[in-house]
């Protein structure tokens, strides 16, 4: 095997999929009303709205 194929195909993303940091947390009722892959979805974009709202507070 060349080192070109061992670097690209490292493991390490699959190390750092269980990482604490990249959790999404999601509510039961909006689960069971839209389901749960949409309440994932919508939890993961409200999360980013307030991060991004924060870092604009931040900066001014």
């Amino acid at each position: 095997m060349s080192n070109n194929y061992k670097s690209k195909y490292s493991f390490s993303a699959i190390i750092r999929l269980p990482d604490p940091d990249n959790t999404v947390s999601a509510h039961r009722t909006p689960s069971h009303a839209i389901g749960m892959t949409e309440t994932i979805i919508y939890a993961a974009l409200l999360s980013k709205q307030t991060h991004y709202l924060q870092e604009s507070i931040t900066s001014c």
